[in-house]
């Protein structure tokens, strides 16, 4: 019998099949009562009960709740709730599911980002591909060796000199392939200088953010010593923190003004500090920093650094170097560790296949483009798509519509593996601190938080077994953060009845076929 990777390939086959027949006959299903498209509704039984039970015993107050588990094997609806009354729920960051699966289906699991620096005579031509994995610290430090931000700068600085190139005249950042509407307008406006909410730009550089070093002083009430990292003199710094005692309270923030990079540090610090805050333009900061480099190198003389001009004919030039983040990477970045970023420009880049410009609005048409062809028309109906990362609260989708999806990519040769492997894990990425009591089975994840809403959607596997269930589990209108934590256990506690019924299954196949 196959194992690891093939056994998931060998279910999927099998599985394809029923696919067919099982999507004709609940293909005109009412919309009320639509379950996945491989699947029959679900039928009472233990695993059903076990699920209403775990709901009403939850303690989540007046919360709606989805819930929609399926076998993939065979298509059957396990066991479902909701009472959403067909109003749909928010999925937080669960909508980086459903974003990610789309740039697979488009872009295919060969694609990769790229940002390209070009030479055209005397001047520099930055080319962005929207990468979201441009200098992303946790990208860098996978490097051999390990490199910072600054190092990679004069890395890419080098290049320029090796080229041939002994002065420059100008940098010029292409930008366009995204709309330079840089921030959702949904967004929550007063969270704009967190790192979750880092603007989108074609050409992102180090997660668009800075970091922030402080470094208590000798005498107290005198400043720390600041260092930024990337290292830039584009930021107006306004510093107010102040070194304190031992028995001083610690604490640092940061904010920045609104499409600025007027950035105020301040409270207080006894020992070393760090935070991060969001920056405006990136792109066009990156090319300072880079104009600093050549400059130390004798290349440019305050050489003039600005932005393409929105109809601006600029010539192909001479690629000097291209970096670039494969697209299975980002896609693990962005469901593992939860980043925003990544879901967010993955959604213009799917846009920006139109030809024109990435944005929201045409990222957001791609996408529901994919989910119809993939499930159906009919499951339009159940998804609004606001932006990529589920950080928008216009954003609507079912727990029919995410077990369809996933079983989905589950079943795809081409895309499954890459999809399935990008998920957390029960002790890593967003499930670090999840599942204290491990299910049996391999349990893949993603987890999703904004106010009021809890999420979490994935697998449950029987590598051993070629066996797996697909899981939803949206929770939205959650008012207490005791009601919160319930949440999160009753989270758990469907997966673990979804490991139970797999557990179960694999002892009856043990017993009547000998394993």
């Amino acid at each position: 019998m196959p194992n690891g990777l093939g056994n998931r390939r060998w279910c999927r086959a099998l599985a394809a099949g029923a696919a067919v027949s099982a999507s004709l006959a609940v293909a005109n299903a009412p919309l009320s009562h639509r379950a996945h498209p491989l699947s029959a509704p679900a039928q009472p039984g233990q695993l059903q009960q076990a699920v209403t039970q775990a709901v009403l015993a939850a303690g989540i107050g007046d919360a709606t709740v989805g819930i929609q588990i399926v076998d993939l094997s065979t298509g059957a609806v396990l066991a479902e709730h909701d009472n959403s009354d067909g109003r749909g729920f928010m999925p937080a960051s669960n909508m980086k599911l459903i974003t990610t699966g789309a740039a697979l289906h488009v872009l295919g699991p060969k694609f990769r980002f790229k940002t390209d620096i070009r030479r055209d005579g005397d001047r520099i031509i930055i080319v962005g591909g929207g990468d979201p994995g441009f200098a992303d610290p946790v990208l860098l430090s996978e490097m051999q060796p390990k490199s910072s931000v600054g190092e990679i700068v004069e890395l890419l600085a080098d290049f320029v000199v090796r080229s041939g190139m002994a002065h420059v005249s100008e940098i010029i950042i292409d930008d366009r392939i995204f709309d330079r509407n840089y921030v959702h307008p949904s967004w929550p406006k007063d969270q704009l200088n967190k790192s979750y909410c880092a603007e989108v730009n074609g050409l992102n550089f180090h997660l668009n953010v800075v970091n922030v070093f402080a470094t208590p002083a000798d005498e107290l009430g005198i400043a720390p010593s600041i260092q930024l990292e990337p290292n830039t003199r584009e930021l107006n710094l306004r510093i107010r923190v102040r070194t304190t005692g031992r028995q001083g309270t610690q604490a640092i923030w940061i904010t920045r003004t609104p499409d600025t990079n007027n950035i105020t540090i301040g409270g207080a610090v006894r020992i070393k500090a760090s935070a991060d805050v969001t920056i405006h333009d990136s792109a066009t900061l990156f090319g300072h920093l880079l104009a600093d480099c050549l400059a130390r190198r004798g290349l440019a003389d305050g050489p003039i650094v600005r932005l393409a001009e929105e109809n601006e004919r600029l010539p192909v030039g001479e690629s000097i170097v291209p970096i670039v983040t494969p697209i299975a990477r980002a896609v693990r970045r962005c469901n593992t560790d939860s980043k925003n970023l990544y879901a967010e420009s993955m959604l213009k880049r799917l846009g920006a296949v139109s030809g024109e410009p990435g944005s929201w609005s045409n990222g957001a048409t791609m996408v529901h483009m994919v989910v119809q062809e993939r499930l159906g028309s009919s499951f339009g109906d159940e998804l609004v798509v606001a932006d990529g990362s589920g950080l928008s609260r216009l954003n609507r989708i079912s727990p029919q519509l995410m077990t369809a999806w996933l079983g989905s990519l589950y079943l795809d040769p081409e895309l499954g593996d890459i999809f399935v492997a990008s998920l957390a894990t029960p002790g890593q990425g967003t499930l670090r601190s999840r599942f204290t009591d491990r299910p049996e089975n391999e349990v893949r994840a993603k987890t999703g938080y904004i106010n009021g809403v809890r999420t979490m959607s994935g697998y449950v596997i029987d590598e051993t077994h070629d066996r797996a269930v697909a899981f939803s589990v949206l929770l939205n209108g959650l008012n207490k953060s005791e009601e919160h934590q319930a949440a999160k256990r009753l989270q758990e506690k469907i997966v673990h009845i979804a490991d139970a019924w797999l557990t179960r299954r694999a002892a009856v196949a043990t017993e009547r076929f000998g394993g």
